[in-house]
Protein backbone atom coordinates (compact mmCIF):
# COMPACT_ATOMS: atom_id res chain seq x y z
CA UNK A 1 0.00 0.00 0.00
CA UNK A 2 1.55 3.34 -0.92
CA UNK A 3 2.45 5.56 2.03
CA UNK A 4 2.18 9.34 1.99
CA UNK A 5 5.38 10.98 3.29
CA UNK A 6 5.24 14.58 4.51
CA UNK A 7 8.54 16.05 5.74
CA UNK A 8 9.16 19.41 7.37
CA UNK A 9 12.41 21.33 7.39
CA UNK A 10 13.92 24.72 7.90
CA UNK A 11 14.96 26.71 4.85
CA UNK A 12 16.21 30.27 5.19
CA UNK A 13 15.21 30.33 8.85
CA UNK A 14 11.58 29.42 8.10
CA UNK A 15 9.68 26.20 8.80
CA UNK A 16 8.47 24.72 5.53
CA UNK A 17 7.03 21.51 4.13
CA UNK A 18 9.89 20.15 2.05
CA UNK A 19 8.39 16.87 0.87
CA UNK A 20 4.84 15.71 0.22
CA UNK A 21 4.91 12.57 -1.87
CA UNK A 22 3.89 8.95 -2.10
CA UNK A 23 6.42 6.30 -1.14
CA UNK A 24 5.89 3.05 -2.99
CA UNK A 25 6.43 -0.26 -1.24
CA UNK A 26 9.62 -2.19 -1.93
CA UNK A 27 9.00 -5.84 -2.82
CA UNK A 28 11.72 -8.48 -2.97
CA UNK A 29 11.61 -12.08 -4.15
CA UNK A 30 13.47 -13.30 -1.06
CA UNK A 31 10.44 -12.33 1.05
CA UNK A 32 7.39 -12.93 -1.16
CA UNK A 33 4.30 -10.94 -0.18
CA UNK A 34 6.30 -8.72 2.21
CA UNK A 35 6.17 -4.96 1.66
CA UNK A 36 8.70 -2.44 2.96
CA UNK A 37 8.04 1.30 2.74
CA UNK A 38 11.12 3.37 3.48
CA UNK A 39 9.55 6.47 4.95
CA UNK A 40 12.69 8.26 6.14
CA UNK A 41 16.44 7.80 6.51
CA UNK A 42 19.09 10.19 7.72
CA UNK A 43 22.65 9.41 8.83
CA UNK A 44 23.24 12.75 10.52
CA UNK A 45 20.44 13.98 12.76
CA UNK A 46 20.94 17.66 13.50
CA UNK A 47 18.49 20.47 14.04
CA UNK A 48 17.47 22.54 12.29
CA UNK A 49 17.29 20.14 9.37
CA UNK A 50 16.75 21.15 5.77
CA UNK A 51 14.06 18.46 5.46
CA UNK A 52 15.50 16.14 2.83
CA UNK A 53 13.49 12.91 2.86
CA UNK A 54 16.50 10.58 2.76
CA UNK A 55 20.23 11.17 2.83
CA UNK A 56 21.25 7.53 2.99
CA UNK A 57 20.46 4.52 0.90
CA UNK A 58 21.55 1.89 3.43
CA UNK A 59 18.80 -0.06 5.15
CA UNK A 60 20.24 0.49 8.66
CA UNK A 61 21.34 3.95 9.78
CA UNK A 62 24.87 4.81 10.86
CA UNK A 63 25.53 5.85 14.48
CA UNK A 64 23.75 9.15 15.01
CA UNK A 65 21.27 8.48 12.21
CA UNK A 66 17.73 7.16 11.98
CA UNK A 67 15.52 5.23 9.59
CA UNK A 68 11.74 4.87 9.53
CA UNK A 69 9.96 1.97 7.82
CA UNK A 70 6.47 0.54 7.56
CA UNK A 71 6.84 -3.19 7.00
CA UNK A 72 4.14 -5.75 6.22
CA UNK A 73 5.10 -9.38 6.83
CA UNK A 74 2.93 -12.15 5.39
CA UNK A 75 2.13 -15.33 7.32
CA UNK A 76 5.03 -17.78 7.56
CA UNK A 77 5.00 -20.26 4.68
CA UNK A 78 3.29 -23.55 5.54
CA UNK A 79 5.52 -25.56 3.19
CA UNK A 80 9.29 -25.44 2.76
CA UNK A 81 10.30 -23.09 -0.07
CA UNK A 82 10.95 -24.67 -3.46
CA UNK A 83 14.61 -24.86 -4.38
CA UNK A 84 15.62 -21.85 -6.41
CA UNK A 85 18.72 -20.00 -7.48
CA UNK A 86 19.46 -17.63 -4.57
CA UNK A 87 21.98 -15.43 -6.42
CA UNK A 88 19.40 -13.22 -8.19
CA UNK A 89 17.29 -12.95 -5.02
CA UNK A 90 20.30 -11.84 -2.99
CA UNK A 91 21.34 -9.36 -5.69
CA UNK A 92 17.83 -7.89 -5.66
CA UNK A 93 17.91 -7.36 -1.87
CA UNK A 94 21.34 -5.70 -2.08
CA UNK A 95 20.09 -3.39 -4.84
CA UNK A 96 16.79 -2.41 -3.19
CA UNK A 97 17.73 -2.61 0.52
CA UNK A 98 21.54 -2.20 0.73
CA UNK A 99 23.09 -3.50 3.92
CA UNK A 100 20.07 -5.53 5.07
CA UNK A 101 21.65 -8.92 4.47
CA UNK A 102 24.89 -7.99 6.26
CA UNK A 103 23.02 -8.17 9.59
CA UNK A 104 21.46 -11.59 8.89
CA UNK A 105 22.80 -14.89 10.18
CA UNK A 106 24.08 -17.31 7.56
CA UNK A 107 21.96 -20.25 8.74
CA UNK A 108 18.72 -19.28 6.92
CA UNK A 109 16.86 -18.52 10.16
CA UNK A 110 16.53 -14.77 9.45
CA UNK A 111 17.92 -13.98 12.90
CA UNK A 112 19.80 -10.71 12.87
CA UNK A 113 21.57 -8.21 15.08
CA UNK A 114 21.99 -4.55 14.23
CA UNK A 115 23.77 -1.58 15.78
CA UNK A 116 20.45 0.16 16.25
CA UNK A 117 17.84 0.78 18.89
CA UNK A 118 14.55 -0.08 17.17
CA UNK A 119 11.15 1.13 18.31
CA UNK A 120 8.65 -1.23 16.69
CA UNK A 121 4.90 -0.61 16.95
CA UNK A 122 2.46 -3.27 15.75
CA UNK A 123 -0.13 -1.47 13.60
CA UNK A 124 -2.24 -4.46 12.55
CA UNK A 125 -2.19 -8.23 12.72
CA UNK A 126 -0.11 -10.38 15.06
CA UNK A 127 3.59 -11.26 15.09
CA UNK A 128 6.08 -13.15 17.20
CA UNK A 129 9.52 -11.80 18.12
CA UNK A 130 12.01 -14.51 19.09
CA UNK A 131 15.33 -13.81 20.78
CA UNK A 132 18.54 -15.75 20.40
CA UNK A 133 18.21 -18.66 22.81
CA UNK A 134 14.50 -19.20 22.11
CA UNK A 135 12.63 -16.74 24.38
CA UNK A 136 9.71 -15.22 22.47
CA UNK A 137 6.70 -12.92 22.80
CA UNK A 138 3.49 -12.74 20.78
CA UNK A 139 2.51 -9.18 19.90
CA UNK A 140 -0.61 -7.49 18.56
CA UNK A 141 -1.92 -4.07 17.53
CA UNK A 142 -0.69 -1.26 19.76
CA UNK A 143 2.13 -3.32 21.32
CA UNK A 144 5.55 -1.66 21.21
CA UNK A 145 8.92 -3.43 21.30
CA UNK A 146 12.16 -1.61 22.06
CA UNK A 147 14.81 -3.77 20.39
CA UNK A 148 18.25 -2.96 21.85
CA UNK A 149 20.72 -4.51 19.43
CA UNK A 150 20.05 -8.12 20.43
CA UNK A 151 19.98 -11.08 18.03
CA UNK A 152 16.35 -11.75 17.14
CA UNK A 153 13.93 -12.66 14.37
CA UNK A 154 10.35 -11.89 13.45
CA UNK A 155 7.91 -14.73 12.72
CA UNK A 156 4.30 -14.61 11.60
CA UNK A 157 2.71 -17.98 12.47
CA UNK A 158 -0.76 -16.47 12.11
CA UNK A 159 -3.13 -16.54 9.14
CA UNK A 160 -3.02 -12.82 8.31
CA UNK A 161 -0.30 -10.29 7.44
CA UNK A 162 1.17 -8.10 10.18
CA UNK A 163 2.12 -4.46 9.64
CA UNK A 164 4.86 -2.89 11.77
CA UNK A 165 6.03 0.70 12.12
CA UNK A 166 9.77 0.75 12.83
CA UNK A 167 12.03 3.62 13.87
CA UNK A 168 15.70 2.58 13.92
CA UNK A 169 18.27 4.78 15.63
CA UNK A 170 21.90 4.06 14.78
CA UNK A 171 24.18 3.70 17.80
CA UNK A 172 27.76 2.65 18.46
CA UNK A 173 28.16 -0.78 20.00
CA UNK A 174 30.25 -0.72 23.17
CA UNK A 175 33.33 -2.89 23.18
CA UNK A 176 32.04 -4.91 26.15
CA UNK A 177 28.70 -5.60 24.42
CA UNK A 178 30.21 -6.38 21.02
CA UNK A 179 31.65 -9.74 22.02
CA UNK A 180 29.45 -12.54 20.77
Amino acid sequence: MPTRRVVTGEVGGRAVFTVDETVDDIHIGLMPDAAIARVYGNNHLVLPNDGRANDTQNYFPEPGGAAVYIITLPPDPKLPPAKQDMAPLIAEVEAKLPGMLEAMSNDGSFTHRTDTVDVVTILSGRINVELEGGASKDLGPGDVVIQNGTRHRWRNPYDAPCTLHTVSIGVSRSRAASTN
